[in-house]
């Protein structure tokens, strides 16, 4: 085998391993686009459920209250940044 022949192998088998990441990196964006996605939507869902069963944050003082308000905050802040995510990985 000449020179020419064994770079082109190697050649070759780089390519095919090039190939492969892409392909698990691109099924590893595609996971974490659905979970972005997923988190994205939580607070709107936390949403109804609070008025599914009229639920009322009205009483920062009361300690379960605050508790549940610094929780769906939390939520907002990751689905923000979920969103951002979103629009970057869609290209907007």
């Amino acid at each position: 085998m000449g020179q020419c022949e064994e770079e082109l192998d190697l050649c070759e088998a780089l390519l095919e391993t090039q190939e492969d990441t892409i392909a698990e990196l691109q099924a590893q964006r595609d996971d974490l686009l659905a979970l972005a996605e997923l988190a994205e939507a939580k607070p709107k869902e936390v949403q109804a459920i609070m008025e599914e069963h009229d639920f009322v944050i009205d009483d920062l003082d009361d300690r379960w209250q605050k508790f549940a308000f610094t929780l769906y905050n939390m939520l907002v802040a990751l689905a923000c940044r979920s969103e951002v995510a979103i629009a970057k990985a869609k290209g907007e």
